[in-house]
């Protein structure tokens, strides 16, 4: 961030933020490795069973169930920035003052 704040480019920050935070719900998709444990995480994170027994279910790969409206819902950006993950965008919008 320091090196390319001066680059008047704020979509290619909130492009790549969205890339990472998808890349950090495919993360956790790996790690509940079976099926039974995606859906309960799911239902535990406020995701109605249907939807994530459903998603649970389909046996999709990791990266296109990442996408998915359960894991959206699951890992929201609320809580992945209370996990530790820090915007680029939201930094770069401090940084520039834009």
């Amino acid at each position: 961030m320091g090196y390319f704040w001066r680059a008047h480019t704020p979509s290619v920050f909130k492009d790549v933020d969205s890339w990472i935070r998808r890349r950090l719900r495919c993360y956790q998709w790996k790690l509940w490795k079976r099926w039974r444990t995606r859906a309960i995480n799911m239902v535990k994170a406020g995701v109605g069973p249907y939807l994530a027994y459903g998603i649970a279910l389909k046996g999709y790969g990791p990266w296109r169930a990442s996408d998915s409206p359960a894991m959206k819902r699951a890992l929201t950006n609320k809580r992945l920035a209370l996990l530790g993950y820090s915007s680029l965008h939201e930094r770069y919008l401090s940084f520039a003052n834009v």
